[in-house]
């Protein structure tokens, strides 16, 4: 009994990092755009767009952390002792690192707007 609590959470940290990889790029970006919408009022009233850069930053590095978890799964999947669960991390966190790396590119896009366009218009 003992020895299976320790295991079930590792089972359980490893199974929350592999979907973390995979839907945390969409996720971070839905905040992102979510974010940049709601605060533009803000950022006219301050009088620049600082606070969506802040916004951008932070999240290009959520968005970072979650290709990093897909690119653990994935790197690890393949030492797993039971193939299935192998081969599923596998999947998982290749499917991770390919969305995670396209939103990415999304949210440092969309950042780069502000640079360009006043947020006032």
């Amino acid at each position: 009994m003992t020895q299976e609590i320790p295991e079930l959470r590792v089972r359980a940290k490893q199974q929350a990092m592999a979907w973390f990889g995979l839907l945390g790029g969409p996720a971070v970006w839905g905040v992102h755009l979510g974010l940049n919408y709601a605060f533009v009022p803000e950022a006219c009233a301050a009088g620049g767009a600082a606070l969506l850069h802040v916004f951008t930053v932070v999240l290009l590095a959520a968005g970072v952390a979650s290709l990093l978890a897909a690119w653990k799964v994935r790197s690890t999947a393949l030492t797993h002792a039971d193939e299935r669960v192998g081969e599923r991390n596998l999947f998982l966190g290749t499917a991770g690192m390919a969305l995670a790396g396209l939103f990415i590119g999304v949210i440092f896009m969309e950042g780069l707007q502000p640079l360009f366009i006043d947020p006032c218009l």
